[in-house]
Order: C-alpha cells, then structure tokens, then sequence
C-alpha cells in the first residue's frame, strides 16, 4: 500500500482512472483534514492519495473517531 500526499487529490484521481486504475473510493473530504482518494494500479498496488486541507482539533478528531465506531 502506497499512501502519498498531493497538491490536487482530485487531479491524481482522475488521471489514475483514466489510465486504467480501479478506483477504491472517490476523493472526499474526511473528519481527520485531508482529502482522500484511493485506487489500484494496472499492476495492481493500491494508492491512497490525500491533500491538505485544515488542521483538527483533538476533540473534533475524537468525535469523528467515535462516529465511526457507531
């Protein structure tokens, strides 16, 4: 597993689909502050590509955790 961080999460997506990768789950904003996509290559790695997006409290970081788990 391969997980990287990019300047445009979106723009990776799109061009892995495009050169034949299997998407994992679409780009989207998650609780933890990144965007994130993930993908299988033709060689069949698995990608998970994230961008930046904003700083999380511990607390809030706690609350999207416990969301999970329910």
């Amino acid at each position: 597993m391969n997980y990287v961080y990019v300047q445009d999460v979106n723009l990776v997506y799109k061009k892995a689909i495009q050169s034949g990768a299997i998407s994992i789950y679409e780009p989207a904003d998650r609780f933890y502050g990144v965007r994130e996509a993930g993908f299988k290559d033709m060689h069949n790695n698995t990608w998970y590509a994230a961008q930046y997006v904003k700083d999380v409290s511990i607390e809030d970081m706690e609350k999207g955790f416990a969301k999970k788990k329910a």
